[in-house]
């Protein structure tokens, strides 16, 4: 699931009054600018943090997709002239923090974890640019540092549901774990064959937040294991250790990550997208460098690409090493 940061400055104030993100569709040159026509990208229930005079003030859940709107009589009222009439919206419900993150304490830990488009630069500070893109490493970290800061029980809640949201998404949770273990004592020694219907993307809502995050079912994630006769689809020579059921330690690995889900027009969440890897090599296309990444999701990209087509999942080998980075 895709996240936004906004660089608000002035209108903070007047956005959050009236819950609301909205920028002109050009630039005082009349030209597109990549800040505004970001704006574009943000959907319903996805997840905006919000910038202004250097500190991040506060969270948003976007209540709308984007849509074109002429500008707010209460942005007119802050920055009279400023901008064309013509402008890009989103409402979205704030939630703003008990005690705002200071960008400067966060400089030297966003400079070192700081790869591919943010809205940062590469001495950590912020870039001169409306709306952002989001990386999920920079989304958890913000997270984190507003939930030490709170105050607010009931902040600190919704904050935590929002941080599993983007968690669960990429990686299974304990109690899905041992799900997993139940289902393969119970169904090992039935016959298994790939289920080769295309489907569209199953969506479940968080309650505490309204949010819609992909839904994941466990018996794919079992039916893949399975076919691939619990070996590392990597290296299947890799030595693991046996599962309190007797059969062989691995894990399942969504190839095209479920947060994705958006790029495609069918489910991600498939056997053909769901690769048994032993806990090295699943940790390490979560964690690793990305020079380290390249060689397992090439193999893994050409093994899989065929039945990915088939599934309805069209993509380069290019936009999967991007999903990585």
């Amino acid at each position: 699931m895709a996240q936004f940061f906004v660089f608000q400055g002035t209108t903070y104030s007047e956005e959050l009054q009236e819950g609301l993100v909205w920028a002109p569709q050009k630039s005082r040159s009349g030209g597109k600018n990549p800040g505004f026509e970001m704006m574009k990208n943000i959907k319903k229930g996805q997840i905006i943090f919000h910038s202004a005079y250097a500190k991040v003030l506060a969270i948003s859940i976007a209540q709308t997709d984007c849509y074109a709107s002429e500008r707010p009589s209460v942005i007119e009222s802050a920055a009279p002239g400023e901008w064309d009439r013509e402008g890009f919206r989103v409402d979205t419900k704030y939630l703003e923090f008990d005690v705002p993150i200071e960008l400067s304490s966060c400089r030297d830990w966003i400079r070192l974890h700081n790869e591919g488009v943010t809205p940062f630069n590469s001495k950590g500070g912020g870039k001169q640019q409306y709306m952002c893109n989001l990386p999920d490493i920079q989304a958890l970290f913000f997270l984190d540092k507003a939930i030490s800061l709170k105050q607010r029980s009931s902040l600190e809640n919704i904050l935590i549901d929002i941080k599993r949201s983007l968690i669960s998404l990429d990686g299974y949770e304990e109690d899905e774990k041992d799900f997993v273990d139940f289902m393969l004592v119970e169904q090992d020694k039935e016959p298994v064959a790939p289920n080769k219907s295309k489907m569209p993307q199953e969506m479940r809502t968080i309650n505490s937040t309204g949010t819609r995050v992909p839904k994941r079912d466990i018996s794919r994630a079992v039916n893949a294991l399975r076919l691939a006769g619990h070996k590392c689809e990597y290296d299947s020579t890799d030595m693991t250790f046996h599962r309190k059921n007797g059969l062989p330690y691995m894990e399942p690995h969504h190839l095209i990550p479920l947060s994705k889900y958006m790029d495609f027009e069918f489910s991600v969440d498939v056997e053909a997208n769901i690769v048994s890897l032993c806990s090295h090599h699943h940790n390490l296309l979560h964690y690793g460098s990305l020079e380290e990444k390249r060689p397992v999701l090439r193999k893994l990209y050409q093994d899989r690409i065929p039945y990915l087509t088939e599934m309805g999942l069209f993509l380069t080998y290019e936009q999967l090493e991007d999903y990585y980075k």
